[in-house]
């Protein structure tokens, strides 16, 4: 993004004293707040920063609390007015003093506005006072000319909080931090609802010609729109040194990476995933999906939505015809995400069932990177870019995708499978598939190398193979090979379930399906990086869905035959495969590969143990 005049306006406002003592076997919690009285406006130029301190944080009760009791809390209130004419970014830090001498910050717990935030290695910022040990990014954002923003924050101690000494007798000091910048003629999309692609550090806009040239885009001029069903694009360099000018073509083989935007939304319901089982598929619920781009989380307060449920067969109080805002951007709070444009391919010669964040590269025309684990897999798209809270996709976030190009924003129809047998990236098939499965190569579901089954992503073939039918898109959601999402089911104690048995597993610690348990394998990250299902005993209990995740919602489902092979479970959505995960099959995988024809889609899900199979990949997200 072109910034002008960067400055930096930080301003103090919250100190917070906390001291424990011990009283027999509980505690209580002494707390003091030292802020202003008065409200502090700071005006220079066109931006103005203002605090309204009117209520003053106060950890409530004088003991730890569960997050019901925080949200009765009286927050801390502040605004930030952009009185520019032009467009302004914001970032909004928790910065933790040197005098802060409470270490366990993982008990402080932080919402601003309705988002929770724990202050993890995640969010760890580059710090602006002096006088601080670490900052926190808690929001980053823009505002339009004239636009204003108002924040509440809460902070509290969680009421996990042990009476031990890393938290006894200390104290937790903190400023919250204002960084503006100035931006001039950003352009935005007015359909978005400021909803517009974030852009930091490596991430450089693109314009993609239909040939596949790769241009840097202009970010001060038009260079996407959702409207026209151009998605946002913008790629990693592999030699970030290099600079390139507005519109100067930036060689194929100085691109590491490709990603594409997708906006946060809600979308209407249609259906409330409630089959247990299966019957008979009805075609007539096909529809495009109604979507609203915004920053706006939905609420059961509000006649026409409902709260997002966020739990696995639960659909709260939401009914057919609500709006809901999509779990993916509330799970891991955003604006939006970066998704893989392809599959994960690897670009060196180190083992596939490893963790290497060195390797990762997301490009077309690459054989895409499988027989990997599952652990192996999330931790090395982990680790692949920190600063960009890089992460494995989760089931979840490959919903919210599929509603997208179901949308009137994207290709809104069966998105054609990418059926190259030798597994490259960007393909598509020059025919539509007529029958799914067969386990061989007949004329109604062809697959293989050669021009005359199957094209690249830069033709009019190649184009139906992404979820916007021209080359913005998102490719090999239908197709290529099957990818690993990080969505997995629990036994019915509620232990993780690492995978089938010591041959077959995420390699994650946990228990096996068929008994034992698997303690030497990968801690498991935060639950924001995975979406946990419910117990199930078969791969046809379909009300166990999350609401957004695309399985349940795409029913009722059927089983079907083709030719001489066994019966398939698909569903109405476009006949895609449907299987669910249980405690056998604990880890989704989704999209099909190259040889399951008219199975394959963005809607496909079927479950499998974690562990290492030629058939399938994995997808990398951003969310910066």
């Amino acid at each position: 993004m072109v910034k002008e005049n960067r400055k930096k306006y930080i301003l103090g406002i919250l100190l917070i004293g906390a001291i424990l003592l011990v009283t027999g076997v509980t505690y209580a919690l002494w707390s003091m707040t030292l802020t202003q009285e008065t409200t502090n406006v700071i005006t220079t130029g066109c931006f103005q920063i203002r605090f309204q301190d009117t209520n003053p944080i106060n950890l409530q009760n004088a003991y730890p609390i569960h997050d019901e009791e925080a949200s009765n809390l009286t927050p801390y209130i502040f605004t930030i007015t952009n009185t520019c004419d032009t467009l302004v970014s914001y970032q909004v830090n928790l910065e933790i003093l040197n005098t802060s001498t409470l270490e366990r910050l993982e008990y402080i717990n932080v919402t601003l506005n309705e988002t929770k935030l724990n202050l993890t290695n995640d969010l760890i910022v580059e710090k602006t006072l002096e006088n601080a040990k670490d900052s926190y990014k808690l929001e980053i954002g823009n505002l339009k000319a004239k636009e204003s923003k108002t924040f509440e924050l809460r902070v509290w101690l969680d009421e996990d909080t042990p009476t031990i000494n890393e938290v006894m007798n200390k104290q937790f000091e903190s400023k919250i931090t204002i960084t503006v910048a100035h931006q001039k003629n950003i352009y935005t999309e007015p359909i978005l609802n400021g909803m517009d692609p974030v852009l930091q550090e490596e991430l450089i806009p693109v314009i993609i010609e239909s040939d596949g040239v790769v241009k840097k885009a202009n970010t001060e001029t038009k260079w996407y729109s959702y409207e026209e069903k151009n998605w946002a694009n913008a790629v990693i360099l592999k030699d970030e040194s290099v600079e390139y000018q507005n519109n100067e073509v930036i060689p194929e083989s100085n691109i590491e990476s490709y990603f594409v935007w997708i906006p946060k939304y809600r979308y209407q319901l249609w259906d409330l995933g409630n089959y247990d089982g299966l019957t008979t598929i009805d075609t007539s619920k096909v529809h495009t999906i109604p979507v609203i781009f915004g920053d706006y989380n939905t609420s059961d307060e509000v006649s026409g939505e409902c709260t997002t449920p966020m739990e696995s067969g639960e659909p709260g109080n939401c009914q057919v015809g609500d709006y809901m805002t999509h779990p993916a951007f509330l799970s891991i709070p955003s604006k939006g995400f970066w998704v893989g444009k392809f599959e994960t391919s690897k670009s060196n010669t180190a083992s596939e069932n490893s963790i290497n964040p060195e390797g990762v590269q997301i490009k077309p025309n690459v054989e895409s990177w499988r027989n990997i684990q599952v652990g192996n897999a999330f931790y090395t798209s982990y680790e692949y870019k920190r600063n960009l809270d890089s992460h494995m996709m989760k089931n979840t976030e490959w919903g919210s995708v599929a509603y997208l190009q179901h949308s009137e924003y994207g290709s809104h129809t069966s998105v054609r499978m990418n059926n190259n047998s030798n597994y490259i990236t960007g393909y598509g098939s020059t025919k539509e598939p007529t029958c799914g499965f067969t386990n061989d190569n007949r004329d109604c579901n062809r697959y293989g190398n050669s021009v005359d089954i199957t094209l690249p992503y830069n033709t009019e073939t190649g184009y139906l193979a992404s979820t916007t039918g021209n080359i913005t898109g998102i490719y090999d959601m239908s197709g290529g090979s099957w990818e690993y999402m990080m969505g997995v089911t629990f036994d019915k104690s509620n232990n993780f379930i690492s995978g089938r048995n010591p041959l077959a597993n995420s390699g994650f610690s946990g228990v096996y399906a068929e008994g034992g348990n698997l303690t030497t394998g990968y801690s498991w990250p935060e639950e924001k990086y995975y979406d946990r299902y419910q117990y199930g005993t078969t791969y046809k209990e379909y009300t166990r869905g999350i609401l957004g995740d695309a399985t349940g919602e795409m029913g009722p489902f059927q089983s079907i035959i083709y030719g001489n092979y066994e019966g398939r479970q698909i569903s109405l959505w476009f006949d895609d495969y449907a299987g669910f995960v249980y405690y056998s099959g604990p880890w989704f995988d989704r999209g099909g590969f190259h040889k399951d024809g008219s199975d394959t889609g963005v809607f496909s899900f079927g479950a499998h143990t974690g562990g290492m199979e030629d058939s399938i990949g994995f997808r990398v997200v951003l969310t910066p």
